[in-house]
């Protein structure tokens, strides 16, 4: 069993998968398959509709690093470098030739949160409760009749124990093995933008978290009444949001772009200096933030601060 596999069935809380939609002029479509895994926690597949076909890349818990943004920007650089991407093959510095032109390039697809709950913790609602539904240990919210539900609760073990990917008996002793999803992708969100994850799993959240407890307090009850546990300070701040009398004001989230246009290669930033200096002052801050401040903490010394700003939430609410 992989480490980073192993510690991510560890945590109860975090970011299970961003995807991202490639521009098709960018993509080889001789090595793009329709599924396939390409290293751990990386994926690509062809999506198919009546009008088009959409190049998608999922990223999954266990290839995240600290700071997810970065992250995707170094795995789109490496799929330039293996092939996947035809994008100058021959660019030196690929890492800040993304960072610049990731608007022309790709687009944020689909954003998933995960919150995961200990044996007995909570129960997966009767059919009485939801109606009639695909599979016995799987719950959607409603708004699935008309496009992809936005929350699923379901039974990780049996879910597991399907896919076949991981040993019978780790996956039976996993900590936490019933899991809340909320899943926002552009068909149910309208705050899909890239640079609304920048940063870790902490920052990215405190921007979702007024946008996640609006759709909780309007889907959330078909899952039950949900308990508050010390291993889900995150999800807890998302229950005292949904059910206070407050209105929840969306701040800080960027708005879904316009689809990706045509755009050729010869149109993107080509030069190091075109690169930097095309940055606008948005984007500079997050080139500092990327290469400055950011790599002079810590995780633990991030994680300190984070949980710091969450009980103060807790005790000054």
């Amino acid at each position: 069993m992989d480490n980073m596999v192993a510690r991510t069935f560890k945590r109860a809380e975090g970011i299970d998968t961003v995807s991202i939609e490639f521009s098709p002029e960018f993509v080889n479509k001789e090595m793009w398959l329709p599924k396939r895994q390409i290293s751990l926690g990386v994926s690509l597949e062809i999506r198919k509709s009546k009008y088009k076909r959409y190049y998608l890349c999922h990223i999954q818990a266990e290839a995240f690093q600290t700071n997810i943004f970065k992250t995707v920007i170094v795995i789109v650089s490496d799929l330039c470098k293996r092939g996947y991407l035809i994008i100058n093959q021959n660019r030196f510095n690929w890492y800040y030739y993304i960072l610049a032109n990731r608007h022309s390039i790709f687009r944020l697809a689909e954003l998933d949160f995960y919150f995961d709950f200990p044996r007995n913790a909570l129960q997966i609602p009767s059919e009485g409760v939801t109606g009639i539904r695909r599979f016995a240990t799987t719950v959607y919210s409603k708004d699935h009749k008309k496009r992809k539900s936005l929350w699923i609760m379901y039974d990780r073990i049996s879910d597991l124990l399907y896919r076949n990917q991981h040993p019978k008996d780790f996956i039976n002793s996993i900590p936490y093995p019933t899991r809340l999803e909320v899943r926002l992708c552009r068909a149910n969100c309208a705050y899909l933008h890239f640079d609304n994850i920048r940063g870790d799993f902490y920052q990215i959240f405190s921007r979702y978290q007024s946008y996640i407890a609006k759709t909780w307090r309007k889907h959330g009850i078909i899952f039950g009444e949900i308990p508050m546990i010390e291993q889900h300070p995150f999800f807890n701040l998302i229950l005292l949001l949904s059910t206070s009398d407050k209105p929840l004001h969306i701040t800080g989230l960027e708005k879904t772009p316009r689809p990706l246009n045509k755009i050729l290669e010869k149109d993107l930033f080509d030069t190091y200096e075109n690169q930097i200096d095309s940055l606008s002052e948005k984007d500079s801050e997050i080139y500092d933030e990327l290469i400055g401040d950011f790599d002079k903490y810590g995780i633990e010394h991030i994680q300190t601060i984070n949980r710091h700003q969450i009980s103060s939430y807790y005790r000054y609410k």
